[in-house]
C-alpha cells in the first residue's frame, strides 16, 4: 500500500508540467513574460517607379521592448516595460530614447484586451483580437471609395529559419484624396507577436491640367531579434527532461515492488 501511494504521488507530479504558469494572462499573452525582449528594425525608402528598381533610403530606425517584470494578483496584472527607440546613422545607433512604462490591467478585463503596445495580440482568441485591431486601423481609410480592401488570412512567414504559422492583415485604399496606402501586418499565431509590418504610400500631385504620381514611399518593419522562441524551446526541453526522469523513477519503483512481491510469494 505504501509503494502504491508513492506511485500515485509521482503521477500527480507529472500533471502540472503541461499547465505550469498557465494563468489567464499567460494563456492570452504568452509573449509578455518577464525577461523577454523584442527588437524591430524599420527601413523607409522612396522609389521613383512602381517596380521598386530605384530606391533611396530615407530613414532607418529601431525599437526594443523588454518585459522587465509581470506581477499577477487576484485583481490585476502589472507589467513593467522598458522601451527604447533610436535612429541608425551609418549603421550606428543614435538619438536613443529610453522610456519605462508600467501598465495595469484588471484581471476581469484580460479577455477584452485585444493587444498590448500594438505589438502583442491576445492568442486566446487571436482571430477576433487581430480583426478588431485591423478594423480600428481601417478608420484611417476613406470607406466610400470602391478601391478600399480589408482582408485577414492565414499563411506562413519565415523567421530566422523557422516557418512560422501567421495571421496576415491587409488594408488598401485611399487615406487622403491624393494618397493611396497599402498596409500589411503579420502576426505569429502561437505567441501573438508582431513579426512584420509593411506600408506602401503613393501620393499624387494635381494641377489644372494633369495628375502626377510622386515617388513611392515604402516602409518595412521586421522583428530582427528576440529571445522568445529560444526560451520556448528551452522550457519545452526542460519539461521533457523532468517528465522522462519521473517516468524512469516510476518504472524503477514498479520493478522493485514487483520483485519484492514475487519474493514474498515464493517465501510464503
Amino acid at each position: 500500500m505504501k509503494y502504491g501511494a508513492i506511485i500515485v504521488v509521482l503521477m500527480l507530479c507529472v500533471l502540472p508540467l503541461n499547465v505550469y504558469s498557465q494563468s489567464t494572462f499567460n494563456q492570452s499573452f504568452p509573449a509578455v513574460d518577464s525577461g523577454n525582449y523584442f527588437i524591430w528594425d524599420t527601413n523607409t525608402t522612396k522609389v521613383s517607379n512602381s517596380s521598386f528598381s530605384i530606391a533611396q533610403t530615407i530613414e532607418c530606425r529601431g525599437e526594443e521592448i523588454t518585459i522587465d517584470s509581470v506581477r499577477e494578483t487576484a485583481d490585476f496584472i502589472e507589467i513593467n516595460v522598458t522601451s527604447q527607440y533610436w535612429k541608425y546613422i551609418d549603421g550606428t545607433k543614435s538619438n536613443v530614447t529610453t522610456t519605462k512604462l508600467t501598465l495595469r490591467i484588471l484581471s476581469s478585463a484580460i479577455e477584452d484586451t485585444n493587444q498590448l503596445f500594438s505589438r502583442f495580440f491576445r492568442v486566446s482568441d487571436l482571430n477576433e483580437a487581430f480583426r478588431s485591431y485591423i478594423e480600428g486601423l481601417s478608420g484611417f481609410f476613406i470607406k466610400n471609395n470602391t478601391n478600399f480592401t480589408m482582408l485577414i488570412e492565414e499563411g506562413y512567414f519565415e523567421y530566422n529559419g523557422q516557418n512560422r504559422s501567421v495571421l496576415i492583415g491587409l488594408l488598401e485604399g485611399y487615406t487622403a484624396k491624393n494618397e493611396w496606402t497599402h498596409a500589411k501586418y503579420i502576426v505569429d499565431k502561437e505567441y501573438g507577436v508582431l513579426l512584420a509590418r509593411e506600408f506602401i504610400r503613393i501620393k499624387y500631385e494635381s494641377s489644372n491640367f494633369t495628375t502626377m504620381q510622386l515617388p513611392i514611399e515604402k516602409e518595412i518593419m521586421l522583428l530582427r531579434d528576440t529571445n522568445l522562441f529560444t526560451l520556448s524551446k528551452q522550457s519545452t526541453l526542460l519539461d521533457l527532461m523532468v517528465l522522462i526522469t519521473i517516468l524512469a523513477v516510476m518504472i524503477a519503483l514498479v520493478i522493485i515492488i514487483g520483485f519484492k512481491y514475487g519474493r514474498s510469494k515464493n517465501v510464503g
